[in-house]
């Protein structure tokens, strides 16, 4: 309907502006475009727009000094090199951004940009163009302001300009460009205030001239190769710096420079790097920290004091470093934190009780450490709870009851030392999706009331907003700064066109979530882990039956209830479980026969019912044709295994083979022929040898086998003479 009412404007030849951004355009580009020759101003930017468009129709649009256009869709292509032109415009702006630029040749820049000498924004972006890099952009147009070329496969090295250059924004990142940077990189680009070189292929150390660049804002050096310690002056001119980003890199030396100072600092990311030394206040000393990321290095000492000082600070991670000491109360001052990962560290002593006061804390990652101790503190908000591998001890009961909220999603607490039944008051957090309580001193029963939770994602949760409290199960945790650029890009008589880029950063921290299946512990993050969920109690003093509630949570992905002390039966309704893939009952003492019904588990690829105390035939259909006798070693009354080895790589099941008998329809192994053979073949050699070396040494067995075929021989004989006589 919208194209109804734009055929008109065709007739609007005078017509100098025309903006359908953000519009429900759709269909391929508008063919009245091509009639309008006043045109200067064009953009079609967020817009629905498909097909093709040659950029060779507006060769005689002389006055356009800005085209802009950007499709959702995945079926707009733009032509520029096809068929051949020259411009007659000048353009000051031009943004091509997904619409898979010259994808029928070659995916190459636009060669007619070689003409352009008067561009300020050049946005290439999401387009998979290759060749070199452009340096010739900046020669041509010393008035450039803004180079986007980011998502591409640009390769080569970063050639500058030979005098200094307006350039403002600089956005490359996911490239293959590689080298060093230039040593003139601060001195030639002196006013650049957003620099994103970051997964690409640089390396080497970073060029002391940088310190030039006063007016940076925005500096993402990540996911490149570069290396060396940070100039002493690396921060001292950057004022107005607000996010730095230099994790994936090899950076060393001394992690945060006392003397360095940024007060405007929002984001700090030096994640997975070299860092050493102790955490200095430095340049965090008055900025306002929404985010900062030290993990992956090797940064020693505590946990420094001044951490709490930053109320506003929502995502703060120093895992895998090599910290020591006790989580200090200073902690409890961070009134924002949403995201804390401490773990794998050498942190001791207990939890503070005052970070009850985190109402907005939802992942806490404490992990790998030496914690011990528990206190009622009462974080209600969580989402996430790692406390695995540390010293905790003491009754889980009371454990769960003060600590922890009925919202958690993900609840680990394996390899600790924790004592006592497995609390009821688990069954009232129905947003469960992983729980691990293995490796444990559990005892008791397993509760029934498990069964009542459905281990099951809820997207009702995810509405899509892009705040940084909102968690949607296994996406990551993303923290956003938004930002505004802004400048002229079309002035006239008729409007004054003051262009305002509304651009954002995000800060994404994966959620891993580790957790032991298919005989593995296996990391879930993203897409993976939002299709995860399992129960873990193994590793315990668990004893009584396996409840048949347990079938009901059709959900489940892992079941791993080994190394206890069950009892009884198999539960049947087990076969209820029919998104399972492993399912692990192993060093236990259950009893009776593997239920049939559990070869309509589908998906099920690790199974162990090893050492119990197990009867019976093995199920030889679906999945467990593809179960050997590892699977269930050290059950002597266990019989019939399909396989000599087991298998752990997941196939689809096969046919089902049932070989019934005659009288009552019961299920029987299938016969091996090839086994069968060369049992008979080694038993009839086995034999005549036997009876040869009899012979060969015994002569009067000699004796008496010669006799015997004498006999038979004499006895064929006259059985034939007599029938022939006949």
């Amino acid at each position: 309907m919208l194209l109804v009412y734009l055929k008109s404007v065709s007739n609007l030849t005078s017509l100098r502006v025309l903006d359908l951004s953000s519009t429900l355009i759709s269909g391929n580009m508008p063919s009245f475009i091509t009639s309008l020759k006043s045109l200067e101003y064009l953009s079609l930017v967020d817009t629905e727009i498909e097909g093709s468009f040659s950029f060779s129709l507006l060769a005689n649009h002389s006055k356009l000094e800005v085209f802009r256009v950007s499709s959702m869709s995945d079926n707009f292509h733009v032509e520029t090199e096809s068929p051949p032109w020259l411009p007659t415009f000048q353009l000051k702006a031009i943004q091509l951004e997904r619409c898979h630029l010259n994808a029928q040749q070659n995916s190459s820049i636009p060669s007619f940009l070689l003409f352009q000498k008067e561009l300020r924004l050049v946005d290439l972006s999401h387009n998979n163009l290759q060749g070199n890099f452009p340096s010739w952009l900046f020669t041509n147009n010393s008035k450039l302001e803004t180079l986007h070329l980011t998502n591409n496969s640009f390769n080569g090295t970063l050639q500058l300009p030979t005098s200094k250059h307006s350039l403002q924004s600089l956005q490359i990142s996911s490239n293959k460009i590689g080298g060093q940077l230039p040593d003139n990189i601060g001195n030639i680009f002196n006013n650049l205030f957003h620099v994103n070189l970051s997964m690409n292929n640089l390396e080497g150390t970073l060029p002391s001239s940088m310190v030039e660049m006063q007016r940076v804002q925005i500096l993402d050096l990540s996911h490149n190769n570069f290396r060396g310690e940070l100039a002493r002056n690396f921060f001292s001119n950057w004022t107005s710096l607000m996010l730095l980003s230099l994790s994936h890199n090899n950076f060393s030396g001394q992690v945060i420079p006392r003397f360095a100072q940024s007060a405007k600092l929002q984001f700090l990311l030096l994640n997975d790097n070299n860092f050493t030394g102790e955490m200095y206040d430095g340049v965090l000393l008055k900025s306002s920290l929404q985010a900062m990321d030290i993990s992956g290095n090797m940064v020693s000492g505590r946990i420094p004091s001044w951490i709490g000082n930053f109320s506003s600070l929502q995502l703060l991670s120093l895992s895998k470093n090599i910290l020591e000491g006790e989580i200090r109360l200073q902690i409890c001052g961070l009134k924002s934190i949403t995201y804390l990962d401490l773990s794998e560290n050498g942190l001791s002593g207990s939890i503070p009780s005052c970070m009850a006061n985190l109402t907005m804390l939802k992942f806490c990652h404490l992990q790998k450490n030496a914690l011990t101790g528990l206190t009622s503190i009462g974080i209600y908000a969580l989402y996430s709870l790692d406390l695995r591998g540390n010293e905790f001890s003491g009754d889980v009961s009371s454990f769960v009851g003060t600590f922890i909220g009925e919202d958690v999603t993900i609840l680990l607490l394996g390899g600790n030392k924790l004592s006592g039944s497995i609390p009821h008051r688990l069954c009232k957090f129905m947003s469960l999706r992983i729980m691990d309580l293995s490796r444990n001193r559990l005892n008791g029963k397993i509760p029934s009331c498990l069964g009542n939770i459905s281990f099951a994602i809820d997207h009702g949760n995810c509405d899509g907003t892009p705040i940084s409290n909102n968690f949607c199960f296994g996406e990551t945790f993303n923290v956003w700064f938004f930002f505004e650029t802004a400048f002229t890009l079309y002035n006239s008589t008729l409007i004054l066109y003051n262009n305002s880029l509304d651009d954002y950063y995000v800060v994404r921290k994966p959620i891993p979530t580790e957790f032991r299946t298919k005989n593995n512990v296996l990391s879930y993050t993203g897409y993976v882990l939002e299709k995860m969920s399992g129960l873990d109690l193994s590793s315990n003093e668990l004893s009584g039956n396996i409840p048949h509630e347990m079938g009901n949570i059709v959900n489940l992905n892992a079941l791993n209830l080994s190394h206890n002390c069950l009892s009884g039966s198999i539960p049947s309704k087990l076969s209820n479980l029919v998104n399972v893939e492993s399912l692990d009952l192993s060093y236990n003492n259950l009893s009776g026969e593997i239920p049939l019904d559990m070869t309509k588990l589908n998906f099920l690829a690790i199974f162990n019912v090893s050492y119990n105390n197990l009867s019976g035939l093995t199920p030889t259909t679906g999945q467990f044709a593809n179960f050997g006798e590892d699977n269930y070693r050290g059950n002597p009354n266990l019989f019939g295994f399909p396989k000599r080895n087991s298998t752990r790589i997941f196939s689809p099941p096969p046919p089902p083979t049932e070989i019934q008998s005659n009288e009552g329809g019961e299920n029987h192994p299938p016969i091996e022929l090839v086994s069968f053979f060369w049992g008979f073949v080694s038993s009839y050699v086995l034999t005549v040898l036997s009876l040869a070396i009899v012979l060969w040494f015994s002569p009067r067995w000699c004796r008496a086998w010669f006799w015997l075929v004498d006999l038979c021989i004499y006895y064929c004989c006259l059985f034939h003479f007599r029938n022939g006589f006949r």
